[in-house]
């Protein structure tokens, strides 16, 4: 008897653990369901969107908490979180309209007056992540909303600079990535107010990248940009604005073949290879010569740096797609000389006379104003 009841119990107890099993089975599989049929961006969205109004949603007050940033490890994911938030695209490349409207109000229901840390760059990061919405044309309230933000943020850092201008920086750099995309006219936001010598250097040179990055919508633009740096008041920023033009540039973007046709040249074309010819051959800064000499070789040349064989630009290439131009404008160097070339080729005339009037000395005898010493011999 006692046989027959251990015997079924241990039946009753491999059906119970079987019957869970077949419903940890089931779960898994409606969960295999769900993520089927659910796209990846829809994913994404509901474990992010989970995880923020868990942390940091107020359901009292249907609002976003004051920030908190005491826990440096919080700190942190809430800031990859919202990066995260912004990268989120469907199956045509575009954001959710909840994405938008999420990033939208943690700008506008932002609250840091009982936070003993600074915000600014969680703000920083905040508005970047704005830049990097994408929207069709027809959300044009989606896209008024993130221009206002942007806009007010822009004008509270003027009233109350943030640390080193973090947040006008990162306004500028959004409204550049909204207005590449197409979203915002390109007349939105004057850069050139920022690049005069009363704001700060990083914001300075910020709305100077930002230019250069929008030539890919105006070319011809690119002598103005040339002439605006190059006539800047301080010496740091040029030669860092420069070399973020070169660099940039150097990595080959599509808009350079703007620049390369030159059977039929469009306009600014010519301006600009005069103005890069004159920085590399009449420029005292030897730092700036050689940004110049950069710039030139991958707007040209078509290397950059990665090259490693690349020639002067007096060592013209008379086969390629730009060597008529460049020898007419070599050709033109040298009947007009600039004056530094003027004034090197006279020093090496001066050191020349006087190379060969010591010799003539030498060789006819002591000069006057040598007075030889006579050297007694034992």
């Amino acid at each position: 008897m006692a046989v027959s009841e251990l015997a079924s119990g241990r039946r009753a107890s491999g059906g119970r653990r079987g019957r869970r099993r077949r419903e940890g089975e089931d779960l898994a599989d409606d969960d295999d369901w769900k993520s089927k049929t659910m796209s990846t961006a829809e994913v994404a969205y509901d474990g992010i969107q989970d995880f923020l109004r868990q942390e940091y949603w107020d359901k009292g007050n249907q609002i976003w908490r004051q920030n908190e940033f005491s826990d440096l490890q919080r700190y942190f994911i809430k800031r990859g979180a919202i990066k995260a938030l912004s990268k989120i695209k469907d199956n045509q490349f575009l954001s959710p309209t909840e994405v938008v409207t999420k990033l939208i109000g943690l700008l506008k229901d932002n609250d840091n007056s009982r936070n003993r840390f600074s915000d600014t760059y969680y703000l920083a990061d905040l508005i970047r992540c704005l830049g990097e919405i994408r929207l069709s044309r027809t959300e044009e309230g989606s896209i008024g909303s993130i221009w206002e933000q942007i806009s007010r943020y822009l004008k509270y850092d003027r009233v109350l600079s943030s640390y080193r201008n973090l947040i006008s920086c990162a306004c500028l750099e959004a409204t550049c990535c909204l207005q590449l995309a197409g979203l915002l006219p390109l007349n939105r936001l004057d850069y050139k107010a920022y690049t005069s010598y009363g704001n700060y250097d990083r914001v300075r040179l910020t709305a100077y990248t930002c230019l250069i990055r929008l030539c890919a919508k105006h070319p011809r633009s690119g002598f103005g940009i040339l002439e605006l740096i190059m006539e800047d008041r301080a010496p740091g920023v040029t030669r860092d604005a420069l070399r973020a033009w070169a660099e940039s540039w150097e990595r080959q973007p599509k808009m350079l073949s703007y620049y390369r046709n030159v059977r039929e040249p469009q306009a600014g074309v010519l301006e600009l290879r005069d103005g890069l010819w004159n920085v590399i051959t009449d420029h005292p800064d030897d730092i700036l010569r050689f940004t110049a000499r950069r710039l030139y070789f991958a707007i040209w040349e078509g290397g950059g740096r990665t090259r490693k064989r690349r020639r002067r630009p007096g060592q013209l290439a008379l086969n390629s797609g730009g060597g008529e131009l460049d020898g007419q404008i070599y050709l033109s160097v040298q009947m007009r000389p600039p004056p530094a070339m003027m004034r090197c080729h006279e020093a090496k005339q001066s050191l020349m006379e006087l190379h060969s009037e010591r010799t003539k000395s030498a060789v006819g005898g002591a000069p006057s104003s040598v007075i030889r010493v006579p050297v007694s011999r034992k």
